[in-house]
């Protein structure tokens, strides 16, 4: 195998796939690209996987000999990345792969590439269409709601679902549950759902950008396949019946709150920098006359600061929040007034924008601490 690129053509590429190498695994053949050259077609296929996702990707280059080989991912990306400006050369002999440009050159082993794992073919058959940037602002609204840790892996991803009505992404990690839903549907033979660790989605949405907004999807039972661009992206999924949680969203709240986003983040954001992840909570007194949000770390200090332009209508609510919570959600809500369902102090806060400034709804829901 030998081809030749220029480093501009391929730092980027590498840079983006070894988001998918596996930090900890047992098996370390998982830590390698599987790197085809292909000479007639002048194309280089690049192959990382993690079990859990794999992610194909081919580009143009220079090809003067076919050949597949497995190179360490790590060391690869560092070589390539401390190279200077200008071609970059890629060949094995005798299973030795050297990598040099100018006078620079390194020499590194590579592994026995049928130890690699098989990724599946022909999978490009019957795919449906999804809007690249809708899809993006999907994942965004949601990927940070999922569990870190859960007995239930299902809770350590996100629902996707498709009907001829709508398409809805949605995760909760218990204490919080975020939800984006467009009416907007596809023709399918019947409602599909499927549930994907977040890596899945966040990858497929860093690679969209503005000069391609469709994404081609194949659904199959037990994964989903993208296909955008140079990228083929293959997700196992964990689940496909995700926990009913819709009932969240329809307690009945007669206190509302319609603020500015911005001044409530802006607040939240001051008032918890005294504050750390083993002292997370916000606690915030709502009346009709002001909102005061105070904090309190028994180390440090404490911070308050009290807003007046706001219109509220309800009892009045004392309630405690973790404050990355209600940031997370502050973040991505976009329009310029948003809408608070308080709740009792003790029952579920509800959050959504006040208006449809979007194609899509979102809305959240943040389970409130102890006050005390």
């Amino acid at each position: 195998m030998r081809f030749r690129i220029e480093k501009s053509d391929i730092i980027q590429r590498i840079q983006l796939l070894s988001l998918v190498v596996p930090t900890k695994n047992t098996m370390p053949i998982l830590t390698n690209y599987r790197v085809e050259a292909d000479e007639a077609e002048n194309r280089i296929v690049i192959t990382v996987t993690d079990l859990e996702l794999t992610v194909i990707e081919s580009f143009s280059a220079n090809v003067f000999e076919s050949g597949i080989t497995l190179v360490p991912a790590k060391e690869f990306n560092e070589i390539v990345n401390a190279m200077p400006d200008g071609v970059i050369t890629v060949e094995e002999i005798e299973e030795v792969i050297s990598i040099h440009c100018g006078e620079v050159r390194f020499n590194i082993k590579s592994a026995e590439e049928h130890l690699f794992p098989i990724t599946p073919s022909n999978m490009d058959l019957d795919t449906i269409d999804i809007d690249a940037q809708i899809f993006q602002r999907m994942v965004k609204n949601t990927h940070f709601s999922v569990a870190q840790e859960s007995n239930r892996p299902v809770f350590r991803g996100i629902v996707w679902r498709i009907t001829p009505e709508f398409q809805l992404m949605a995760s909760s990690d218990g204490k919080r549950i975020s939800e984006t839903k467009i009416e907007k549907g596809i023709q399918l033979e019947e409602e599909f759902e499927i549930i994907l660790f977040p890596k899945a989605f966040l990858f497929v949405s860093k690679i969209i950008n503005e000069s391609e907004n469709t994404i081609k999807v194949k659904l199959i039972n037990n994964k989903a396949v993208f296909f955008y661009k140079d990228y083929v992206v293959i997700a196992n999924s964990i689940g496909n019946r995700y926990p009913r949680y819709d009932k969240a969203f329809q307690l009945v709240n007669e206190n509302v709150l319609r603020i500015n986003r911005q001044d409530l983040l802006n607040a939240v954001k001051r008032v918890s920098l005294l504050l750390n992840d083993d002292i997370p909570r916000i606690k915030m007194e709502i009346d009709n006359s002001q909102i005061t949000i105070i904090s309190m770390n028994r180390e440090m200090g404490d911070g308050k600061e009290v807003l007046k332009t706001f219109n509220y209508s309800g009892e009045p609510v004392q309630l405690a929040l973790n404050h990355r919570f209600i940031l997370s959600v502050l973040a991505v809500l976009e329009s310029d007034e948003i809408l608070v369902y308080p709740g009792t102090g003790k029952s579920a806060v509800i959050l959504e924008n006040s208006e449809d400034v979007t194609q899509y709804k979102s809305r959240f829901v943040l389970m409130p601490l102890s006050v005390s």
